[in-house]
């Protein structure tokens, strides 16, 4: 039997069901979705329009990041490899 753990990792790490690849489908979205903020962000007739929605978007993305971020962490089987690897360095630096 598998513990909550690694079936996190599983999920995470080697998506094969229907809802891990739609995790990371939502993931990539969120990605996306960031990167038109950035570029919203930087019209100023936008920014001074919606600017509160763009900042409240901004915190929902962040914290999903930090979550997704965090969840990750958890659930690698070493801990300190993934934080030092590649990605989990990039899922740091985005997150921050």
């Amino acid at each position: 039997m598998q513990t909550t753990r690694e079936r996190l990792h599983e999920f995470l790490y080697q998506p094969q069901t229907r809802a891990a690849r739609a995790f990371d489908l939502f993931v990539i979205a969120l990605v996306l979705a960031s990167m038109v903020m950035v570029v919203l962000e930087s019209v100023p007739e936008l920014q001074a329009a919606h600017g509160p929605v763009f900042e409240r978007i901004e915190w929902v993305v962040t914290l999903a990041f930090t979550a997704e971020y965090l969840l990750r962490l958890y659930a690698a089987p070493v801990r300190l490899r993934y934080a030092l690897s590649f990605f989990g360095i990039v899922d740091l630096v985005s997150t921050l």
